[in-house]
C-alpha cells in the first residue's frame, strides 16, 4: 500500500464509533431512536471538556441539536431527560456529566460493554 500524496485529506473519524454502530444496527423503534439521541448528547457533551469548545458555541449547538432531538421519537418518559440534558450542554460540564448519566441509566438495556465503555470515559473526562 503506498502512502498518502502529501494533498490528501485526512481520514475523517466519527466520535463514539461504538455507541454509532449499536444505534445503526438496532431494530427500528424506541430503543433505536434512544441510541441517536443518546450519541447526540455524547458528542454535545465531548464539546464541555476544558478548552475545547468556546460557550458562545456550545450554546448555538444546544439549540441546534434540542430542534433535532425534538423530532425523534423518543420514549416519553426519556423524551424530557434528554432534551434538558442537551440544554446543560450550553453550560459547565459537571452538570451535564451528571444529567448524561442519568441518561446512561435509563438508555442502558440498550447499550452494550464497548458502547458503555466510550460513555464511562466521556464521563471521566468530563469530571476529572
Amino acid at each position: 500500500m503506498h502512502p498518502a500524496p502529501p494533498f490528501a485529506l485526512a481520514e475523517p473519524r466519527i466520535a463514539f464509533p461504538a455507541l454509532a454502530t449499536r444505534a445503526a444496527r438496532t431494530p427500528l423503534g424506541g430503543g433505536r431512536e434512544a441510541l441517536w439521541a443518546l450519541w447526540m448528547l455524547a458528542r454535545l457533551a465531548a464539546g464541555c471538556r476544558p478548552g475545547v469548545l468556546p460557550p458562545p458555541m456550545r450554546v448555538a449547538r444546544a439549540a441546534a441539536a434540542r430542534a433535532w432531538l425534538s423530532a425523534l421519537s423518543l420514549p416519553p418518559a426519556l423524551r424530557p431527560l434528554i432534551l434538558r440534558t442537551a440544554e446543560l450542554t450550553a453550560g459547565e460540564a459537571v452538570p451535564v456529566a451528571e444529567a448524561l448519566s442519568g441518561v446512561i441509566q435509563v438508555t442502558a438495556p440498550h447499550l452494550d460493554r464497548a458502547t458503555a465503555a466510550e460513555l464511562q470515559a466521556l464521563l471521566r473526562e468530563l469530571v476529572p
